[in-house]
C-alpha cells in the first residue's frame, strides 16, 4: 500500500514540476517578446541581436525597460 502511495505522490510531483516549467517558459517567452517589441519599435536592431546572444545584456535591458515577469 505504501509503495502505491509513494508512486502516486511521485506522479503528482512530476505533474506539478511539468506545469511549473511550462508556466516559467511561457512567462520567459512573453518577457522576451515584449523586449523584442520595444527594441524593434525603437529601431534598435543591433541591441536586439546582442540581447538574443548575451543573457547578461538581456537582463540589463529587462531592468532598463522595467520588464518584469507577467502573470
Amino acid at each position: 500500500m505504501c509503495i502505491a502511495l509513494d508512486e502516486m505522490m511521485k506522479d503528482h510531483e512530476l505533474i506539478g514540476e511539468a506545469r511549473g516549467e511550462a508556466r516559467g517558459e511561457a512567462r520567459g517567452e512573453q518577457r522576451m517578446n515584449y523586449l523584442v517589441q520595444i527594441l524593434l519599435e525603437g529601431g534598435k536592431v543591433d541591441e536586439l541581436k546582442r540581447a538574443a546572444q548575451d543573457s547578461d545584456y538581456r537582463m540589463e535591458l529587462y531592468k532598463e525597460f522595467e520588464i518584469h515577469v507577467r502573470c
